[in-house]
């Protein structure tokens, strides 16, 4: 059969250069031109596959390639061309075929040994991984195979909890002869060691090898000696933890973690007592002693003292120490930070005296960036501890706008990248005026000053990642998703953030109205789970080719924790909602019938078991209260709880699926309504469940009966249900805020569900039923009178949102930023006015498409 070999290079050169120039259509035409002379070359077949898959054309590709598979190819390009077509497709199984079969043929190759043996890296099948590992240490005789055996247990251990009494004690045994025979000579084959011993908790073994002779494989004193702290704590060894403590110490007085190890030692050995208490502050003091003396500053022993008096309850002692922190570190960004724990010990009568302390009146009253640092600190103290009234608050942001303002000669010629040195009095204004809002509800003002002062930061520091994330959350409350999502984009959210920090602008994202743009964000958004399914495996790998083997766990939970992520989950359920918002009826008919975007039906065990990964402290916090900046914005828990909504919305289109389908979907009803019972989700979750519950009874108990009366009875609870919904609008108000937007756009869900419904009944859910027929004319007749309803409702809403006024209202507070504030706040008006006309026009869009396929 021919191979690479019978394939004259010049000939195939051109169609790589097509793939890897992104012209798969041009290489295509090459390899059938080619093929029609040489149709046996394997070769031409592979790229011809893989030229085909980044066509797109799947299907196709995985049959060339089944074909090349069946030849039985040996040839290394023509296996990695047809690993570059099976890897995208997940089709990892293909991958470990070719390659054992390759193997088997040429027993020798070492090269293709290890290509089987990361294959089967790929599937995650860790015995039979063993067994290959085994193999190959048998065929080749190389210690990194035996480790890799090793490796192999220790996994197959860990995925396998009834076998880890075998496992683990027969790994360890590998490694005792391996130590015997003098095979454990690097620090990863250690690690591995104390992985084992860890599992078996034989703690003191380990403690034992890592202060032995293997332990100086570790070439990092200092990670050797934090392990070893690790191990003793475990033990309650703690001596070792404080005599190893203080050896760091010596070493690196600013090591914050050494410290609290230290307590934690002296604490268990002698409690609280006066004499270990005195001990531990001389330690300190010498230590604070040698770090005056440093150019670098070290805060690591001031914070020390801080923490040791905090752990004794010496609260009254805490603010002396706070006001000489401040003093010492005032003009530093982290200051407030390292502080926090420590506030609750100053009084609201105190912050007087404390700012006279850290920043003193003097006669030079030049401002500085270190004069300005120390007073953002001190205004972050008493935003956390001083108690404000609303007029005092008022007060507060005019000061913080006059200190910005006066701070911003600091900023001249500073790069584009840098942040101005005062950016942070604009931030705590807006957190102030959040608060205001927060209390008076019934008035935008402060949203839309929120938002002037911090567009008006944005001028000057275009990537103040906080002014943007506060300035996206009080754009969404004011119902602006437009702006929002711009700020959004040039976020530069990369890799994981895309999980952790993406509920920022995408949760609940489908109640704005603006269904493409939100499909776009969520497909942005989903693109690392992705990139974790295709490229974690592959991370795996390349620990296994260096051995790395303390990265191997730490890659397959990091594999499974976004595998098993509730903002994955979150992001699928909202795209199959967008999906049958912002296609037509038919399309969205169309999207349900055994699409692969429908998830699972989760259990509530199972959605117990998703991995919340959402990072909640990446806004900054400086309230004293635990509430935090989002949730007051809303005046409820953000995010909010989405058990019983992952589970709404995983029902909802698998009832409509298997309405489509013909099934009366029996089951999936009865748990739908148990699911609506709960109490933990929001009053529109359950709306939702509760319309969909009475359009598939309705759906099913027309089936089979053409009695025009008999149709009529079925459908009416379901049109009740919505008719109340929409009555219950009442008019649309300019001010277009979050949660009124979100109410109109779950009325249009109400009526879409009525309307996929009627598609339900004709078997292929191209079209409503009904139309040309009596059974459903007066069904028909009722959803189109709703939706013209519905429609002349958004109108006048339409009308109302373009007569007011495109300025934000006239603002006291923006007038201390002068010509500028008034500019920026007609800026703030006009974005949020055009994001709510937009979101009405997209919604009366779609209210007219659904009139038409009535």
């Amino acid at each position: 059969m021919a191979s690479i070999t019978d394939v004259q290079e010049w000939k195939i050169r051109p169609i790589y250069d097509a793939l890897d120039n992104g012209t798969p259509k041009s290489a295509l035409q090459m390899c059938t031109k080619l093929l029609k002379k040489q149709p046996d070359a394997q070769i031409l077949k592979a790229l011809k596959a893989l030229a085909l898959e980044r066509m797109g054309r799947d299907d196709e590709a995985a049959q060339l390639c089944d074909e090349v598979k069946a030849e039985k190819p040996t040839d290394e390009v023509i296996l990695q061309t047809l690993t570059m077509v099976y890897r995208p497709q997940g089709r990892y199984d293909q991958i470990t075929e070719i390659y054992e079969g390759a193997f088997q043929r040429r027993p020798n190759d070492e090269e293709l040994a290890n290509h089987w043996f990361m294959a089967i890296v790929r599937l995650k099948d860790f015995k039979t991984l063993q067994q290959a590992a085994m193999k190959l240490n048998k065929q080749f005789k190389d210690d990194k195979y035996y480790f890799w055996t090793i490796m192999c247990i220790f996994l197959q251990a860990q995925a396998t909890p009834s076998n880890q009494k075998i496992l683990y004690p027969l790994a360890e045994r590998m490694v005792t002869k391996a130590i015997d025979d003098g095979k454990l000579k690097s620090f990863e084959t250690l690690q591995l060691y104390m992985m084992i011993l860890h599992e078996q908790q034989k703690v003191t073994e380990a403690i034992n090898v890592i202060n032995g002779p293997l332990g100086k494989t570790c070439k990092v004193e200092s990670e050797r000696q934090r392990i070893l702290i690790d191990l003793a704590k475990t033990a309650g060894r703690w001596e070792d933890v404080v005599l190893t403590t203080r050896k760091m110490l010596e070493t690196n007085p600013d090591d914050w973690n050494a410290y609290v190890h230290y307590m934690e030692g002296t604490e268990a050995l002698k409690g609280k007592d006066a004499e270990s208490l005195s001990e531990a502050f001389e330690l300190f003091r010498s230590y604070q002693t040698a770090a005056l003396k440093e150019k670098k500053p070290i805060r690591g022993p001031f914070l020390a003292e801080l923490e040791l008096l905090n752990r004794t309850d010496g609260s009254k002692e805490l603010v002396p120490l706070v006001t000489k922190y401040l003093e010492r570190f005032g003009g530093t960004a982290w200051c407030f930070d390292d502080l926090r724990p420590y506030l609750h010990a100053v009084s609201s009568d105190q912050l007087d005296a404390l700012q006279k302390a850290v920043l003193p009146e003097s006669a030079d009253e030049k401002i500085t960036v270190d004069k300005v640092r120390r007073r953002i600190n001190l205004k972050k103290v008493r935003r956390f501890r001083a108690v404000l009234n609303d007029e005092e608050k008022v007060a507060e942001v005019k000061d913080l706008l006059r200190l910005y303002v006066s701070s911003i000669h600091l900023g001249e010629g500073l790069d584009a990248r840098e942040l101005q040195p005062g950016d942070d009095y604009l931030v705590l204004a807006a957190h102030y005026l959040v608060d205001l809002y927060a209390s008076a509800r019934e008035t935008e003002i402060k949203l839309y000053e929120a938002a002037a002062i911090l567009e008006y930061g944005l001028k000057r520091s275009k990537f103040n990642f906080q002014m943007k994330l506060v300035l996206i959350r009080i754009y969404y409350e004011l119902g602006a998703s437009q702006r929002g999502l711009d700020l959004a984009n040039t976020l530069d959210v990369k890799q994981i953030q895309h999980d952790t920090l993406s509920f920022l602008f995408t949760d609940d994202l489908e109640l704005f109205a603006c269904f493409d743009k939100a499909a776009m964000a969520l497909l942005k958004t989903s693109t690392i789970y992705s990139s974790n399914d295709k490229e974690t495996p592959e991370m795996i790998v390349q620990a296994f080719k260096f051995s790395t083997f303390s990265k191997i766990p730490e890659f397959l939970k990091f594999h499974d924790r976004l595998g098993q992520s509730l903002q994955r989950a979150m992001t699928n359920r909202q795209t199959v909602r967008v999906e049958l918002l912002r296609r037509s009826v038919a399309g969205a008919c169309e999207s349900l019938k055994g699409a692969d975007i429908l998830a699972d039906i989760k259990t509530d065990s199972s959605v117990a078991d998703f991995r919340d990964n959402r990072d909640r402290t990446v806004l900054t916090n400086w309230n004293g209260s635990k509430e935090d900046l989002p949730s007051i914005l809303q005046g409820e828990a953000f995010p909010r709880p989405r058990n019983q909504w992952l589970r709404v919305f995983a029902l909802i289109p698998h009832i409509f699926d298997a309405l489509l389908r013909g099934e009366n979907a029996e089951e999936l009803r009865k748990e739908l309504a148990e699911v609506a019972a709960g109490k933990d989700g929001a009053d529109g979750d359950c709306a939702n469940a509760e319309c969909v519950g009475h359009v598939a009874d309705a759906v099913v108990n027309c089936r089979g009966s053409s009695d025009v009366q008999l149709t009529d009875a079925a459908w009416e609870t379901a049109f009740n249900f919505v008719e109340g919904a929409l009555e219950r609008l009442g008019e649309v108000q300019p001010s277009l805020l979050r949660k009124h937007l979100a109410e109109l756009v779950r009325s249009l869900e109400l009526c879409n569900y009525l309307l996929i419904g009627l598609h339900c009944l004709t078997g292929d859910g191209t079209k409503p039923a009904g139309k040309g027929s009596k059974q459903f004319k007066n069904v028909r007749l009722r959803l189109q009178e709703l939706l013209t309803a519905f429609r002349a409702k958004l109108q006048d809403g339409l009308t109302a949102v373009t007569k007011a006024a495109g300025d934000a209202p006239t603002s006291e507070i923006l007038n201390v930023l002068g010509h500028e504030g008034e500019k920026v706040a007609g800026v703030v008006g006009r974005n949020v006015r055009d994001s709510r006309l937009s979101s009405l026009e997209e919604l009366i869009s779609a209210v007219r498409v659904r009139i038409q396929a009535v």
